[in-house]
């Protein structure tokens, strides 16, 4: 939930809520968890941000 933060040393005082609390114009799906069946291998997220940030780094 907030590796971003943990990642680029950031305190910071995140209150988490259900969709049902955070109003929005838009419905959301109850379920919205992506299908990856695919021969395609997606890698961990987390391997993914630490790779952005370096590149915000330079």
């Amino acid at each position: 939930m907030n590796g971003i933060f943990k990642m680029t040393d950031k305190k910071i005082n995140l209150t988490p809520c259900i969709s049902a609390e955070y109003k929005t114009k838009a419905q959301r799906p109850k379920n919205s968890k992506m299908n990856n069946n695919s021969s395609i291998r997606m890698r961990n997220w987390k391997e993914g941000l630490e790779e952005y940030l370096k590149t915000l780094r330079r």
